[in-house]
């Protein structure tokens, strides 16, 4: 699929977050159809945290029906509370809607001559911080797959001690994620000297902020898929002459950073309730300011 070279403009949005937009503020899902009507964004990127597993794929389709754009997208953590990691992958995948492809299953996307997209939401992969103080997540015991892995008296009462299988798996879950989205980037660069990636979780320590400041080792195993990080360094330094977009979320946090003379990362802000959009360009591949509708 082939969007024309000179009229590439992308709606991205992360941490929708659905479940709670819907109650807070009906109507944000109306005003963004007409904002990116007015914007001439006909393609959305959808970078997670839909809603949660109860509820994404009927978000998905009010989603389609709003706003009438072809929408891309990957999974967060969110999407799978309430459920299995597995299901929720697999429903995603058997989505059938013409306009709305999963990433992970889609592959590589052309969007012109030389610019390709490819996606997956990765996740806090437990490979980098201090493992023995990480920051504890709701994840951990509402998603299916991670609440297997703990003792919930040792997790809700004792502070959480017995740790090791949970980091086992999560490690176990980052590195199938990277595994996945490296194969993604060795087919779309042998054709493709443009190649921007969608996903959830940030794979950079630079962009893995909290209230503008820097990510701290307690951050770093739920909020950082480090192991992405640093196979995507390792792609682009053997890949010199591609440029490497990345667009993450998770974290809410607005922030950008040059990763590598070949790799521009940002992250953008969310709060619960809110809905924001940023429009990417294709004029130099620019990613406007955060825009409340």
């Amino acid at each position: 699929m082939t969007i024309d070279e000179m009229s590439i403009k992308l709606a991205w949005i992360s941490d929708l977050h659905l479940d709670h937009l819907e109650k807070k503020d009906p109507d944000a899902l109306v005003r963004l159809g007409a904002a990116l009507e007015s914007e001439g964004a006909a393609h959305i990127l959808l970078g997670g945290d839909i809603a949660d597993s109860r509820c994404f794929e009927t978000g998905l389709e009010h989603f389609l029906d709003v706003t009438r754009c072809l929408i891309y997208f990957v999974l967060g953590n969110h999407d799978y509370y309430f459920g299995s990691i597995v299901d929720v992958r697999r429903r995603a995948a058997a989505l059938s809607l013409p306009g709305l492809q999963w990433l992970p299953k889609t592959g590589v996307v052309e969007l012109n001559s030389d610019t390709a997209l490819i996606g997956h939401g990765g996740c806090g992969d437990a490979h980098r911080g201090d493992m023995e103080n990480f920051i504890l997540l709701t994840d951990y015991a509402a998603i299916k797959e991670l609440a297997a892995t703990i003792n919930h008296e040792d997790f809700w009462i004792n502070g959480f001690r017995e740790r090791s299988a949970l980091i086992n798996k999560l490690r176990q879950m980052g590195e199938e994620a990277s595994q996945n989205l490296k194969n993604n980037l060795e087919k779309a660069a042998d054709r493709y000297k443009r190649i921007l990636i969608l996903t959830h979780v940030t794979p950079f320590v630079e962009t893995c902020t909290y209230r503008d400041s820097p990510g701290t080792d307690r951050g770093f195993p739920g909020f950082l898929w480090d192991s992405m990080g640093i196979k995507l360094k390792s792609f682009a330094a053997e890949h010199p002459d591609t440029e490497f977009m990345v667009l993450s979320g998770h974290t809410h946090e607005d922030s950008y950073a040059r990763v590598a003379s070949n790799i521009r990362a940002w992250s953008s802000p969310a709060e619960y309730g809110e809905l924001r959009y940023r429009i990417v360009e294709s004029s130099g591949w620019t990613v406007g300011p955060s825009i409340l509708v």
